[in-house]
């Protein structure tokens, strides 16, 4: 029940800033939490390279096991990382982007994003470390059992971590999830406004009464996710979402961006005023290299998900499958009421 309030609660702060234009509510909100993202985490985390063991951790880190260059889940995982920080093939910077100016670096904005990303998550992976480290050694535990991912890592390697770290844990556990808060929140916002935008220009909706549809019918969508199995669920869909779902979506569209709609209308665009310019080899990359290589670990991954899953699992993966589809085509065939 507290968890089902807290949802409604978020849904409802979702929906008022939501309903203003995106740089007004959005744009804004973004402004403040995204920043704010930055320095707690930062904060946190220098703080962690300070800790006894922090070494151990980071030693763990950078010594790597190159025979897991082998297993495709690692390939798959690192696919659905770099997809899901960058929104890749998921339309919100196709919104977002129509909001700047005209004389944008287009080229030289993205390259910048890529490697703030890139940066950052080696940044925070140090601290994530140092702070396992930290724990391998005052609670005696190897860290191999110490490492998990995703909720694991979250809401129970760390809680015990600051748990064990005083005074500083009860400063550092709050501002560690008030920042996962505003991550969740900002993600949500992003993801949100391709959607409501097509919405809108398809159905002549306002939007205001689009935002209001779509938060209802989201917000009824994640009760699930506020049950006793919602972690179980959380981490079975957000596998299937992150490692399958959008990997064979990206290497759709890159198909028809690179050989139906033509790569070389856009090239102009991207070029006129960046500095770095794309060319030949990217467009070699966007025709040939990308959908094959997204294609064919997607294959893999989804006869591995298949061999290996449990039963609850691919019912759960089949049951998102049919949502998704089921849904994209009855959108597709409704027309708007002037039609």
């Amino acid at each position: 029940m507290p968890t089902l309030i807290c949802t409604l609660i978020l849904w409802g702060f979702f929906w008022v800033v939501s309903i203003k234009d995106v740089d007004k509510g959005i744009g804004r909100v973004s402004s403040i939490l995204i920043p704010l993202l930055f320095i707690i985490m930062i904060f946190i985390f220098i703080y962690s390279f300070t800790l006894p063991g922090s070494h151990l951790g980071i030693t763990t880190l950078l010594t790597p096991d190159w025979s897991a260059l082998l297993n495709i889940n690692v390939w798959l995982a690192a696919f659905g990382q770099i997809i899901f920080s960058l929104s890749i093939g998921q339309a919100m910077v196709y919104t977002y982007t129509s909001y700047l100016p005209k004389n944008s670096k287009l080229v030289d904005e993205v390259l910048f994003v890529v490697i703030a990303n890139t940066l950052y998550e080696i940044f925070i992976a140090l601290g994530v470390f140092s702070i396992l480290g930290y724990m391998s050694i005052s609670s005696s535990i190897p860290m191999n059992e110490l490492i998990s991912e995703g909720t694991g890592l979250i809401f129970i390697v760390f809680p015990q971590i600051f748990n064990e770290m005083g005074m500083m844990g009860h400063i550092f556990a709050p501002l560690l999830f008030i920042s996962i808060l505003f991550a969740g929140i900002t993600s949500s916002f992003a993801l949100f406004e391709p959607l409501l935008s097509s919405l809108c220009d398809k159905f002549g909706l306002s939007r205001k009464k689009g935002v209001t549809i779509l938060t209802i019918v989201a917000c009824i969508g994640t009760i699930i996710f506020s049950t006793g199995s919602s972690s179980y669920l959380v981490s079975v869909v957000d596998e299937f979402v992150n490692n399958f779902r959008i990997l064979i979506l990206i290497g759709i569209q890159a198909i028809i961006f690179g050989w139906f709609y033509g790569v070389e209308q856009v090239m102009p665009v991207l070029n006129e005023f960046s500095t770095i310019k794309v060319g030949k080899t990217w467009k070699f990359i966007l025709k040939y290299v990308l959908p094959i290589l997204l294609i064919v670990v997607w294959i893999f991954g989804v006869a591995n998900l298949i061999k290996d899953e449990n039963t609850f699992k691919i019912i759960v993966d089949v049951i998102i499958v049919i949502l998704v589809v089921g849904l994209s085509l009855l959108f597709t065939k409704m027309k708007p009421e002037s039609q």
